[in-house]
């Protein structure tokens, strides 16, 4: 079979290297088929025509045809590979943080991977005072070369799916339901032509829904392969101290300044695990950590020194950075084998990226954290909470 193969490729090929050579020799002497017409042609040519050149034969190898032709198309510029189709997401974004602008494109970020593309934001409005979305979502990906912008065959999303069917066509998908996954497959085929893909859709607003993207943000913010962490072994007592993250929302103290500590302590946050309750629950760690002691981390904007004086705590580490530096932050916040969190959108991007470990929520009502634990990191809600429940995930292997 293969031999046949080649024959056909030998063949196909000396007839082509044939005619080009020729062409290749002759144009120049149309004059030849003039004198020729006069009945002197072959006089003419025997006379007129240059030392014999010779004319490829059977002997000739199907490599060697192969090779010929390599190096005739040498000249002309190809890419290395080809670029990945992208799907650009093209409307406004709104002026939030970095995680509540999530909410305003995750179901753009669910058809780009139906449709095999790489979701790229448009470039929003920079602003001292705002975070740099577009840059921070597109900076970790984005090689000009490789995500180039095809615009021969461009089409809309929502000539597709209409805006009035996203959100039930998003949860579909996420949720696996067959009427949906029809739908998908019957939508990869309509837009297979399609050599780019643009999203104007503005309107979106997704808490939920984390968990279906949550592997498309961990590889485009965390990848393992790049943040590799060593985890909390599963035995008891530890061997090494607990780490252990927190996020207090400048948010929830801003406004708050007249409030004594003892005060704060009673005061309902709206994003971050509330201060009694965190002062609790870090007794407990402690005594799970025994002598190995903790090592606590503590993301805070516009660090409020009354709050950090509650958290019986000397030694820590204050993540407090500029904006620009947001996502360092995030990063080296989600490095800990356990995070106390609430529902702040900051928060739960902290969340999704982290390696294997726990989050303990204080809240849950948004479902921010639904479906979050499909790559080896726990969750339990305040609600449940108890000091058992807590040994249990951290230490599953007992000794003791």
């Amino acid at each position: 079979m293969a031999d046949d193969a080649n024959d056909i490729l030998y063949s196909h090929s000396t007839r082509s290297w044939r005619r080009s050579r020729w062409w290749h020799w002759h144009p120049q002497k149309w004059w030849i088929f003039a004198v020729g017409i006069l009945g002197a042609l072959t006089f003419t040519f025997l006379a007129l025509g240059g030392p014999e050149r010779a004319v490829p034969t059977l002997q000739a190898t199907p490599k060697q045809i192969h090779d010929v032709t390599l190096e005739s198309c040498s000249s002309i510029a190809k890419p290395a590979f080809a670029p990945r189709r992208v799907y650009l997401h093209a409307g406004g974004l709104r002026g939030e943080g970095i995680g509540s602008v999530l909410h305003h494109f995750k179901q753009s970020i669910v058809f780009s991977r139906l449709l095999d593309a790489e979701f790229v934001l448009a470039s929003n409005v920079d602003s001292d005072n705002r975070y740099f979305t577009s840059k921070i979502y597109n900076g970790p990906i984005l090689d000009p070369q490789k995500y180039a912008f095809d615009a021969r065959n461009s089409c809309r999303i929502r000539d597709f799916i209409p805006d009035s069917e996203r959100d039930r066509f998003t949860r579909g998908v996420c949720d696996h339901q067959p009427w949906a996954l029809e739908r998908a497959r019957k939508l990869q085929h309509s837009m297979s032509r399609c050599t780019s893909v643009v999203d104007f859709n503005e309107a979106e607003i997704t808490q939920d829904l984390n968990g279906c993207i949550m592997d498309w943000v961990k590889d485009r913010f965390h990848p393992a392969s790049k943040f590799p962490y060593d985890p909390l072994p599963p035995f008891h007592p530890p061997k090494r101290p607990i780490r252990v993250g927190i996020h207090i929302r400048w948010g929830d103290t801003a406004k708050q300044e007249d409030l004594t500590p003892s005060a704060l302590l009673e005061h309902k946050f709206y994003g971050s695990f509330s201060l009694r309750k965190m002062l609790s629950t870090l007794r407990d760690i402690r005594k799970l950590a025994g002598k190995s002691g903790i090592k606590l981390t503590v993301a805070m904007e516009n660090a409020d020194k009354r709050v950090l004086d509650l958290l019986e705590e000397k030694d820590y580490v204050l993540l407090d950075s500029r904006a620009e530096d947001d996502l360092d932050d995030m990063r080296k916040l989600s490095e800990n084998d356990i995070l106390l969190l609430g529902e702040s959108s900051w928060g739960v991007l902290v969340h999704l990226i982290a390696p294997p470990g726990l989050t303990l929520v204080d809240g849950g009502a948004a479902q921010k954290f639904s479906n979050t634990t499909g790559l080896g990191r726990d969750v339990i809600y305040m609600k449940d909470y108890t000091p058992e429940k807590l040994r249990a995930a951290l230490f599953p292997v007992q000794k003791d």
